[in-house]
């Protein structure tokens, strides 16, 4: 017996047993494999990986080419609204020096047109006033004139003769007038 259990362990194996057990280890090994799920498999991850790579450049490109593009756009506005500051600054200052140039103005014509009223206001003054001597003037001819006229006539009716008088004119009495307004 010891002698047979040596010959079986010594004895080499036939082809055929050999290579049916391999067989079968194989189709165990492969329903062992197909059993297992896809995602634990090497081949799974090893033709995967090189697309999820590609898909996260893509994502990666996508987002810096969007937040440059982004960034530029800000930029750009923010150098349009600068320029639109500047531009309202330079009119601001513009339009507070013309704002002080018309005020200075405004002064300097008031002060004058106060000047004139002032003036105005005392050749009113002198004008209403000569304008009531010349109104008195033209009375007092009037009635001077009328005065000669009734001497004359009386002269004739009683007999004697009145002095001529020098009659005086409207013109005289306005050129007096008009030398003094001048002043």
């Amino acid at each position: 017996m010891i002698n047979q259990l040596f010959e079986e362990k010594m004895m080499v194996p036939p082809v055929a047993d050999t290579k049916e057990k391999f067989e079968i280890e194989k189709l165990k090994l492969e329903i062992k494999r197909l059993n297992r799920p896809v995602w634990k498999s090497a081949g799974f991850w090893t033709s995967l990986l090189p697309i999820i790579i590609s898909i996260g450049t893509l994502v990666i490109l996508y987002l810096n080419g969007t937040f440059d593009s982004r960034a530029r756009m800000l930029e750009l506005r923010k150098e349009n609204l600068s320029y639109e500051i500047n531009t309202f600054e330079r009119r601001k200052e513009t339009l507070v020096s013309e704002n002080l140039s018309l005020q200075f103005k405004l002064m300097r014509h008031q002060r004058l047109l106060d000047t004139l009223h002032l003036k105005n206001a005392g050749k009113d003054k002198q004008l209403a006033h000569f304008r009531e001597r010349y109104n008195n003037a033209i009375e007092l001819i009037r009635l001077t004139s009328l005065q000669d006229s009734l001497e004359r006539a009386a002269g004739i009716l009683f007999g004697s003769a009145a002095p001529v008088k020098k009659e005086l004119s409207p013109e005289d009495i306005w050129s007096d007038t008009s030398s003094v307004l001048k002043k």
